[in-house]
């Protein structure tokens, strides 16, 4: 059986295999087997959603949400909130009384130090409240003050050194940190004389894993001030380091012995013409005693 090529206008009660050329005006009483193809979608979809959803998503997404969130929450919430990160730049100078300029091994062992008690000092101060806090230290320049001279003499023989680095300090906190806060926590770390002290046993000992003794070249150092952001931490003190104070040992000892030598030749000399005048006082009056102390004088003489 073959279409018409102008369809009835009722439908028949056995549809023909084939569609027709001409649609008919109104739909037959049986979809067809097989959809047809559509090259677009209708201009008017249907009011409800379809039992199941299409099999492939759509190329783009709808301009809108949905309507209604999700009635089904995550059972746990995140453990902590998403912290604010704060990060500073913190201009630091060092000078040490006596410490030649370093190379790259000791420039590692001083940032290693630095960084340690910067941050154990931070961790203090923010009463453990500072999350993912990180310190790193970075040496902007290095100068040593030129030893100074005098008709062919040495009128200086330490060599002050003058160290100026920046220190990159940045943490998650609920609290908002200003710049004058992170200035007095960072100083706090340098500005009394037991926490210089401190600081200096450090950058004299050996770090965990350290093979070599990059340690040593710190040993001359007796003392030391800090600049944090221009605000000088403290006066400059003489702090006790065990190498120093057994090297100013036996520079005393040269010191300390040819005067106490001279010291004891001067009492000898002195006690020898008390003797020598007492005697001679004896010899111009009579004594009848005889007292022995003056006979042995003369005994001596």
């Amino acid at each position: 059986l073959r279409p018409s090529n102008s369809p009835s206008t009722t439908p028949s009660t056995t549809p023909s295999n084939s569609p027709s050329t001409s649609p008919s005006v109104t739909p037959t009483s049986s979809p067809s087997v097989s959809p047809s193809l559509s090259a677009v979608p209708s201009t008017a979809p249907t009011s409800t959603p379809s039992s199941l959803p299409s099999l492939l998503p759509s190329a783009s997404p709808t301009s809108v949400p949905s309507s209604f969130p999700t009635s089904q929450p995550t059972l746990m919430p995140s453990l902590t909130p998403t912290l604010p990160l704060q990060s500073f730049d913190i201009e630091m100078f060092f000078q040490f009384d006596d410490l030649r300029l370093l190379n790259e091994k000791e420039e590692y062992h001083w940032g290693n130090v630095t960084e340690r008690r910067i941050k154990s000092e931070l961790e203090n101060a923010g009463g453990g409240v500072l999350e993912q806090l990180v310190v790193e230290m970075e040496i902007m320049k290095q100068e040593q003050e030129p030893l100074r001279r005098l008709e062919g003499r040495l009128l200086q023989v330490k060599r002050p050194m003058n160290l100026t680095s920046i220190s990159y300090v940045s943490f998650r906190t609920p609290q908002t940190i200003t710049d004058n806060q992170i200035t007095t926590f960072v100083g706090e770390a340098f500005n009394n004389p037991s926490d210089r002290n401190a600081y200096l046993d450090e950058l004299q000992s050996r770090l965990p894993g350290e093979t070599d003794g990059v340690h040593e070249t710190f040993s001359t150092i007796n003392s030391l001030w800090v600049d944090v952001n221009g605000v000088r931490q403290d006066a400059p003190e003489s702090v006790s380091s065990p190498l120093a104070n057994e090297t100013r040992g036996v520079n005393m000892a040269f010191i300390i012995g040819p005067i106490a030598g001279g010291l004891c030749a001067l009492l000898l000399t002195g006690c020898f013409v008390l003797r020598r005048r007492k005697a001679s006082g004896s010899e111009g009056s009579e004594s009848p005693s005889g007292d022995q102390r003056v006979s042995s004088v003369i005994e001596v003489e």
